[in-house]
């Protein structure tokens, strides 16, 4: 929560940047690409994943990808599946000329590491279930998404939404009432005793 609170105008910031560059991307014409990220997730998503083929998920914060599967494996090498946590590579395909909604961008070249061939996607990104397998040999689930323009419109409502209530309140007061009407109560009375005890 404080970090969130801390870092939002870099986050601001990393928003305007992705359109930016992402508007780039679109005079350049990418065509159709696929990106890969490995991950540990909950198995229950996983298991939620398999039974909702065909459907659309969205992502809470910044999804980081990259163009080489080699990168993805990297961050998953070694990783132990357990109860709880299962070990997936989401292996993404992007219809870049297609998408005129979703923001994302090629960032190598802004890296530290340009080699890992980095594609952020900004908040709210929208991918289409299409396939989720199991691999009882290596351990490591394979979950196949595309993204997609689609359920973005609802985003968007939400985001004008948010900026109409903006008029009338303060992007802080706005944040701590968002997390009150998703049901974070407690995190949001903790929020705004950090507010009071941080504005003059």
């Amino acid at each position: 929560m404080k970090v969130i609170y801390l870092f939002r105008f870099f986050i601001i910031d990393l928003c305007w940047e992705l359109e930016v560059e992402r508007q780039a991307m679109i005079q350049r014409k990418e065509g159709t690409f696929i990106v890969y990220r490995g991950q540990q997730i909950p198995y229950r998503e996983f298991i939620s994943m398999k039974h909702s083929v065909g459907q659309l998920i969205s992502t809470n914060g910044f999804f980081s990808t990259s163009k080489c599967v080699n990168v993805a494996r990297a961050y998953i090498l070694g990783a132990t599946n357990t109860n709880k946590l299962t070990t997936v590579m989401f292996i993404i395909t992007v219809p870049s000329d297609d998408l005129k909604k979703v923001v994302f961008a090629d960032i190598a070249r802004y890296s530290r590491m340009p080699d890992e061939q980095e594609i952020l996607f900004s908040l709210g990104v929208v991918f289409r279930i299409d396939k989720v397998e199991d691999d009882s040999v290596n351990g490591i689930g394979a979950v196949y998404l595309t993204v997609t323009d689609e359920g973005v419109t609802t985003i968007q409502e939400y985001k004008r939404w948010i900026s109409e209530q903006m008029i009338d309140n303060s992007a802080e007061i706005l944040f701590g009432s968002l997390l009150a009407m998703s049901g974070q109560r407690r995190d949001a009375e903790h929020y705004f005793n950090m507010l009071l005890n941080t504005l003059p």
